[in-house]
C-alpha cells in the first residue's frame, strides 16, 4: 500500500499489506482496510502505518464524516471512527440480503434481496445516523437478484440513483431523501393520485412525459412505454392495494412504490454498464432531466 501525495503523486511512504487486501476507504481521520481474505474491515493507523482493530466481518465499506457502513455477509450497519463527534451505531441483519453501501449526504443507499424465489429486489434508503429506513424502491420489472449482493455497482451523483437491472441501467431518483412516515405517506400519495387512466398531470402513459416528481413514471428498457403510478402498493410483489390508485395493467416495466415510502421518479432503458451510465450523465449536463 502506498501514501501518494495529492498534488504531486509522489510517494510519501509504502510498505507491505496483508494478502487479500482489496480496497481502501478512508475519512479524514480514518483509513479503512477491507480484506478479503479475512472477511474483514479494519483500522489502518495512518501514523504507525499498521493494521489495527476489526471493525466487521465485512466485504465492502463506506465511510465518511467520522461513520464507516459495512456490508457483510449477514448483516448491514454503520459505526462511528477516528474519535469524531459522530454517534452513530446500528445494523440490520439479514443473511445475503444486503449489499453495496453508498453514502448520500445523510442516507445510506444499499441494495436489498431476500435469497429464493420469492425475491423482493429494492433499493432502501436509510438514515445514516440512526439506521431507520426513510423509503424502499421495490422492483417489479421481471429481473431478479440471486441476493442483495448481486448487483454490480450502486453510484448515486445529483439525487440520483443508477443500478443494473439485466442489461438496463436504471436511473431513480427519489422525490424526498429526508423522510419516510410509513404511517402518513400512503394517504398522502392517495390524495394526490388521480382516478384517471393512469395519469397524474401530463403523464399519457407513453414512458416519455415528465411530472411534478410526485410519482413513478418508469420506461421499460426494451419497448419504451412507460407507466406513470401516483399510488403506493398493498405489499411488495407489486400488486395493487385497491384504494382508488391507478396503475396501467400489463406493463412490464412498471414499478411501485411500496407501503410509507415517497414517490419515485425511473428512467431505464439506456445501455447497460458504464456505457449507460455515461449516457446519463451527458443527458443531466445537457439539461435534461431523467424523467423526461
Amino acid at each position: 500500500m502506498a501514501e501518494l501525495d495529492p498534488e504531486t503523486g509522489e510517494t510519501r511512504w509504502s510498505g507491505p499489506v496483508d494478502a487479500g487486501t482489496a480496497a481502501l476507504s478512508a475519512t479524514d481521520r480514518t483509513l479503512l482496510i477491507q480484506n478479503n481474505s479475512h472477511e474483514g474491515v479494519y483500522v489502518f493507523d495512518a501514523e504507525t502505518k499498521e493494521t489495527g482493530e476489526l471493525l466487521s466481518d465485512a466485504y465492502v465499506t463506506a465511510a465518511a464524516d467520522g461513520v464507516a457502513v459495512t456490508q457483510g455477509r449477514y448483516r448491514v450497519g454503520a459505526t462511528a471512527i477516528g474519535g469524531s463527534d459522530a454517534t452513530a451505531e446500528w445494523s440490520h441483519e439479514g443473511a445475503y440480503t444486503h449489499g453495496l453501501p453508498v453514502i448520500a449526504g445523510d442516507t445510506v443507499v444499499v441494495t436489498h434481496s431476500t435469497p429464493g424465489p420469492e425475491t423482493d429486489d429494492a433499493v432502501v434508503g436509510f438514515d445514516l445516523e440512526d439506521g431507520d429506513e426513510r423509503w424502499r424502491f421495490m422492483f417489479d420489472d421481471g429481473e431478479n437478484w440471486n441476493d442483495g449482493a448481486d448487483a454490480d455497482y450502486l453510484v448515486v451523483e445529483n439525487d440520483a440513483i443508477y443500478v443494473p437491472r439485466g442489461t438496463d441501467l436504471v436511473a431513480i431518483r427519489p422525490d424526498d431523501w429526508e423522510k419516510a412516515e410509513p404511517e402518513d405517506e400512503t394517504e398522502t400519495d392517495q390524495e394526490d393520485s388521480s382516478d384517471g387512466e393512469g395519469s397524474d398531470d401530463s403523464d399519457e402513459g407513453d414512458g416519455n412525459s415528465s411530472d411534478d416528481g410526485t410519482d413513478d413514471d418508469t420506461i421499460d428498457g426494451s419497448e419504451g412505454t412507460g407507466n406513470d403510478t401516483e399510488n403506493e402498493r398493498g405489499d411488495e410483489n407489486g400488486s395493487s392495494d385497491g384504494n382508488g390508485t391507478d396503475d396501467d395493467a400489463g406493463e412490464t416495466g412498471s414499478d411501485g412504490d411500496a407501503d410509507g415510502t415517497p414517490g419515485f421518479t425511473v428512467g431505464a432503458g439506456a445501455a447497460g454498464g458504464a456505457l449507460g451510465l455515461e449516457w446519463l450523465r451527458r443527458r443531466g449536463r445537457a439539461g435534461d432531466d431523467l424523467e423526461e
